[in-house]
């Protein structure tokens, strides 16, 4: 079966410049055919196959047969490699988008295959997916949603330079075209960079000449978290809390990322603190990091539970000591 298929496949090649039509029509009868999985040869026809025929559907304008065989071939590319099935998809994809054909399909042909991509576990080929999506989106100036991208990516994924990318390209288009959404894109790009733990590219950024005619509340607020973030102070993170708490308390995205953030800096001064004690107390502890004797309780609590250290509660005249 094999042989038989190399045959064909050198037919269809032959015939390319001088019969297009009776080339993709054999390229189509070998992409058709289902070949065992350890068949090597003729899984490798069938790979060179699909190229071959999307290569052929995109020169001759055929754009809607083209997506309809980046569908198709989707059983097909479970049995194979994910490498491979990432090179098709990829390869495919992007013969359709550089067609340029206005379908008015691209994008929804390019979610589809993000979903499938998701579905399949295949996480690689799903952020080169979603790194398309977003030029395409940038392309046809849908900034939403490039920017809704980005914002989904950095919840989901904790995926913060990936996701940094995305808002940049947000907010250069937002800027391009003097959008007011611009700032929003540039908040985001802030946060990426304290929780990449970078605080000191976040005054960089705030200074450089694109994001400077930007300066205000809403830029001090993050330039004052990133401060607090560098410092790894509690005291500071509050008082920028306080200080600017419409700026950052008001933002959904904003306001999530920064008590992950306000967690992980509080358990980072707990270590701190107790790691040189086997026993220490609670109402020092407090004093020492500024926060109450509850909320001190209460994380030290949570943090035995999680096992990030161990250790048990006493009470020693009336004041409660933990032991480690």
């Amino acid at each position: 079966m094999a042989a038989a298929a190399v045959v064909e496949f050198q037919r269809a090649q032959s015939l390319i410049s001088t019969d297009r039509n009776a080339s993709i029509d054999i390229f189509h009868s070998i992409v058709r055919r289902d070949v065992q999985q350890d068949d090597e040869e003729a899984v490798r026809v069938k790979e060179q196959s699909i190229l071959e025929l999307g290569s052929l559907l995109a020169k001759t304008g055929q754009a809607a047969e083209l997506g309809g065989l980046l569908k198709f071939v989707r059983p097909f590319l479970i049995s194979i490699s994910k490498a491979k099935a990432a090179r098709l998809v990829r390869s495919l994809l992007d013969l359709f988008l550089d067609m340029e054909a206005a379908t008015g399909q691209e994008v929804e042909l390019c979610l589809e295959c993000i979903e499938w991509a998701k579905a399949e576990k295949r996480t690689f080929l799903r952020q080169a997916l979603e790194a398309r999506l977003i030029s395409l989106y940038f392309d046809t100036k849908r900034y939403q949603e490039a920017l809704q991208l980005g914002i989904i990516h950095a919840a989901e994924e904790k995926d913060w330079k990936t996701a940094y990318s995305y808002f940049f390209e947000a907010f250069e288009g937002y800027d391009s075209i003097d959008s007011p959404r611009a700032i929003t894109a540039l908040k985001y790009m802030l946060l990426c960079k304290i929780m990449l733990n970078l605080p000191e590219e976040v005054q960089a950024l705030i200074s450089g000449k694109l994001a400077l005619r930007y300066a205000g509340r809403q830029t001090d607020a993050l330039k004052c978290v990133a401060q607090a973030s560098k410092n790894r102070s509690l005291a500071d993170f509050e008082k920028a809390l306080t200080e600017y708490a419409k700026e950052l308390r008001d933002d959904p995205i904003i306001s999530t990322h920064l008590a992950k953030l306000y967690d992980n800096l509080l358990e980072q001064n707990l270590i701190r603190v107790i790691e040189p004690f086997s026993r220490v107390q609670i109402t020092h502890i407090s004093s020492l990091i500024k926060l109450s004797k509850g909320e001190v309780e209460r994380k030290l609590s949570q943090m035995i539970l999680d096992k990030k250290f161990h250790g048990k509660s006493t009470y020693v005249s009336l004041t409660k000591v933990r032991e480690f």
